[in-house]
């Protein structure tokens, strides 16, 4: 029963009469029910995220009206980086092409969303489990075009904290040349012949 207050290409924001609470989960309904994933929330705005467009949805009082204003904007983004739907605290970087977010579900459901959903877009697990990289458990996909995402995940205040990060297969070749230059140069340092001293020892 909404209706229309304003709209452009990028957004619109509507009137109703209905109140806020009803009205916030009845947007989240239907928005998912058209597709679109929950990406994360703070109060008052929910996140969603289809492919690479990540719209915002805003519900609130009217003030000095009794009615309600819901508003939408969306955005595209870099990278399309899934999220559980019961994300908590969700953090997407375009500058850093990763999500970060909590859940209460333990590492092994995690780790069997992604293989699941990541394996429908071609991308696939390198290694059959994650393997541990400091306190963190991690898994890398790739996919045909060579390009990378790194799943970690780690116990954090009782929950598990998740962080998908992509990388470009141009942005992976040119990390490897960096780390094998690296290693060229300790091996050259190595072999190095050492300085040699001449020192003066007192006589006898």
């Amino acid at each position: 029963g909404a209706t229309t207050f304003y709209a452009d290409p990028n957004g619109a924001m509507f009137k109703t009469a209905a109140a806020v609470e009803p009205t916030a989960m009845e947007v989240s309904r239907l928005l998912q029910a058209e597709g679109w994933s929950p990406y994360g929330s703070v109060e008052g705005t929910q996140d969603f995220k289809r492919n690479l467009v990540r719209l915002k949805a805003s519900v609130g009082p009217i003030a000095g009206e009794g009615k309600t204003m819901i508003t939408y904007s969306a955005e595209k983004i870099a990278v399309d980086l899934p999220a559980r739907t019961d994300a908590e605290g969700l953090q997407y970087s375009d500058s850093t092409k990763q999500v970060v977010y909590d859940t209460k579900a333990d590492m092994a459901e995690v780790e069997k969303y992604y293989r699941e959903l990541l394996g429908k877009s071609e991308w696939k697990a390198t290694t059959d489990k994650p393997f541990k990289s400091g306190f963190k458990d991690e898994l890398i996909f790739r996919n045909p075009k060579k390009d990378m995402l790194t799943l970690q995940m780690h116990e954090f205040e009782g929950k598990r904290r998740v962080t998908l990060k992509h990388m470009s297969a141009a942005e992976v070749a040119e990390q490897e040349a960096r780390m094998q230059a690296e290693l060229d140069q300790k091996k050259r340092d190595a072999e190095k012949p050492l300085p040699k001293l001449k020192l003066t020892a007192p006589g006898g």
